[in-house]
């Protein structure tokens, strides 16, 4: 697993970034995202992660849709 915001291991600093669907594109390399590069782009666009963990998720929701929808495979 590679955690958002970690430093990749290899011969560049590179840091793992989140990335938004219609920025991935064919000319999407690794290598550009240093560690200079992505404070200047979080300042920029903000973190797409900053309230990924505010939203309250009820388990027991969770549990039923999943076996409304997918109770065959159980």
């Amino acid at each position: 697993m590679i955690v958002p915001y970690s430093m990749l291991p290899g011969q560049s600093a590179v840091v793992a970034t989140p990335l938004r669907w219609d920025e991935i594109d064919d000319r999407l390399r690794p290598e550009d995202f240093s560690p200079e590069v992505v404070l200047q782009r979080l300042k920029k666009t903000g973190d797409p992660f900053e309230g990924i963990f505010r939203k309250k998720v009820s388990v027991d929701a969770l549990l039923e849709r999943l076996e409304e929808n997918y109770s065959f495979l159980f």
